[in-house]
């Protein structure tokens, strides 16, 4: 019986471990996201550079990430 409570409680762990990762990778992809549309909107704001930049397109990539 206390073996498989070990054994229980190792799987349980794992899985909040995993969790917790998976929440990480999707705040730094979203992180990015988000400075990339900053970075880009800054240049476009600028005149710098005339690009056809997409914003929605962003924000549509950056929804289905979630």
């Amino acid at each position: 019986m206390l073996k498989s409570r070990v054994v229980i409680s190792e799987i349980v762990s794992s899985n909040l471990n995993m969790k917790m990762r998976k929440k990480q990778k999707k705040n730094i992809r979203s992180y990015i996201m988000k400075s990339l549309k900053t970075f880009l909107l800054k240049i476009v704001q600028d005149g710098q550079l005339t690009l056809m930049i997409n914003i929605n397109h962003l924000s549509e990539y950056e929804n289905g990430v979630k």
